[in-house]
């Protein structure tokens, strides 16, 4: 399996310096802090899968998917990179502090390697989001109201785009739930999974233009990545996220605060809805109606680190190495010469998922 000498230098974000470990004796709380200037946030997502097995039942034209036969070799790879600027919005009176966000940059690149009768073959696809370059904000109507998101710019009012958004990118749930020293462990709720791993909430990178998907694996790799994502936000979740409080460390004159984590679950469900509504943008243009079930089961393992930011209680960086092993069965039907062909894609993948999300003041 192809993996970069060094996750971070691939991943080419900038990452804490440490300079000096403090003895951070005694108690400490780690908390967020409200907003106060505006800040730019990055993510970036690298990963490399291969597939192990790839079928397609009920094909009457398996030609398309053909995806049995010379596999070995066979590999894709995935690099998400989302940049937003975020910046507080003053309330008056008691009403809680807003938020607007500018969607700087959302995209995602699947890279197909295939090795097809002694052929070696390589294919792109570009995923983008029709929320890039808006801007959005969070405000409270009134005082102990919930925020509410709206657009803020001159754009279409595609209000569907703002299902699933998240007001704060920063993972709180890895927090401890209480005051730390040195060595202190809990176990974080999975539910902060799907902060980790799609912060900001759901983006809708799944844009991708037809003349760019011209090969059998990218359909399935496209696929995969849109059900992957629908987990991350719906599915059932099993297994355990643990983290550990390593003490204070300072960076250029910084306090932060070390917690590393470890983390071995599983996401799993059958997503229907959810899916159906993700890959539909993707997919307006094909002959093409999904199931009434995607099924996704996929396991995750690996370690992590996070720096908070003491003073200023936000995040300064986090990373996330993780191994996968992931099972996806995606029934469909496409009309064919006036008659709809009924089939179901079946694809395993195991590779690697690494996350950097990083932070910093503007």
């Amino acid at each position: 399996m192809f993996r970069p000498t060094s996750c971070l230098r691939a991943l080419s974000i900038p990452v804490v310096m440490l300079t000096l470990i403090s003895g951070g004796g005694g108690d400490r709380e780690i908390a967020a802090q409200p907003l106060r200037c505006a800040v730019r946030w990055t993510l970036h997502q690298h990963g490399d899968l291969a597939p192990v097995s790839k079928r397609v039942k009920r094909a009457a034209f398996s030609g398309l998917f053909d995806f049995l036969e010379n596999c070995e070799g066979s590999r894709v790879l995935w690099d998400r990179r989302i940049t937003c600027t975020d910046e507080p919005i003053s309330a008056g009176g008691e009403a809680e502090p807003g938020r607007r966000r500018t969607f700087e940059k959302l995209s995602t690149k699947i890279t197909s390697f295939e090795n097809r009768k002694d052929r070696y073959r390589e294919r792109s696809v570009s995923l983008s989001s029709r929320l890039e370059g808006r801007r959005v904000a969070w405000r409270s109507v009134e005082t102990d109201s919930p925020l509410e998101v709206a657009f803020e710019d001159d754009g279409p009012e595609d209000d569907w785009l703002l299902e699933g958004l998240s007001a704060d990118p920063e993972p709180l749930g890895l927090l401890p739930p209480k005051r730390v020293r040195a060595g202190d462990r809990w176990r974080v709720d999975l539910e902060a999974l799907s902060g980790v791993l799609l912060p900001g909430g759901d983006a809708r990178i799944r844009e991708v233009a037809l003349d760019e998907l011209d090969d059998p694996l990218l359909h399935g790799s496209v696929l995969a990545d849109l059900a992957r994502d629908a987990a991350f936000l719906g599915g059932d979740r099993r297994g355990v996220v643990w983290a550990t409080y390593c003490g204070e460390v300072t960076s250029e004159g910084r306090r932060l605060g070390q917690i590393d984590l470890e983390l071995s679950c599983e996401l799993t469900g059958k997503l229907g809805k959810r899916f159906r509504r993700m890959a539909a943008p993707a997919w307006e243009w094909a002959p093409v109606v999904f199931g009434e079930q995607c099924f996704f089961d996929s396991r995750l393992w690996g370690d992590g680190r996070l720096f908070w930011d003491l003073e200023s209680g936000r995040l300064e960086s986090l990373e996330l190495n993780c191994k996968t092993e992931s099972e996806i069965e995606i029934p469909f039907s496409m009309e064919l010469g006036g008659t709809s062909r009924e089939m179901v894609i079946q694809i395993a993948l195991e590779g690697y998922l690494d996350c950097v999300l990083a932070l910093e003041e503007l």
